[in-house]
């Protein structure tokens, strides 16, 4: 569970809730030396900030502990919930949930499931050709025929495939790229 007040402890540190765990705990030791007790002995706002500051990154450690170092922790900027935030193409922040398409929009690309889609029309090429090699060295037409049909089923799956990698992309995206 991440404590609710999550954003409190990286605005005591100076940071943004998307801050990593090497960020926090750079910031922290900074601040730490800087508001030490041993260097500002009677000022009572640098103990007030020591305290602050040491709290709150003994909290972050711990819900980095919990959740692991290789992600930040912070507000999903689709939904706004605490948790693990994975950086979109679009440069923001997102929860897993909504950086996986759950909720209707798509943060991060598309998965390159279209690569094992691809196998298929390059085993059905590849026996076309041994088709019309073997028709051509034969003299068969009816290995020639069957090169030509596997050749069109090619042709018509690699289309099929072609428009549906087109459509993954969302239309903003799609205006966007336009623009360039």
């Amino acid at each position: 569970m991440i404590p609710a007040d999550f954003d409190e402890h990286f605005e005591a540190l100076g940071l943004r809730p998307e801050a990593t765990y090497e960020m926090v705990r750079g910031r922290a030791r900074r601040l730490l030396f800087l508001h030490h007790p041993d260097r500002n002995a009677d000022d009572a706002f640098a103990r007030f900030q020591y305290a602050r500051v040491a709290t709150a990154y003994r909290t972050l450690c711990e819900a980095f502990a919990r959740h692991g170092h290789e992600h930040p922790l912070g507000r999903c900027h689709g939904c706004g919930d605490l948790d693990r935030l994975y950086r979109g193409h679009d440069g923001n922040h997102y929860c897993l949930v909504c950086a996986s398409d759950a909720r209707g929009r798509r943060a991060l690309p598309p998965p390159p499931i279209a690569i094992v889609w691809c196998v298929g029309p390059a085993v059905t090429l590849l026996a076309a050709v041994a088709l019309l090699f073997h028709g051509l060295l034969t003299g068969s037409v009816r290995a020639l025929g069957w090169s030509t049909a596997s050749a069109g089923a090619v042709l018509l799956w690699l289309l099929l495939l072609c428009l549906s990698i087109r459509y993954t992309v969302s239309r903003e995206e799609r205006h966007r790229l336009a623009r360039r």
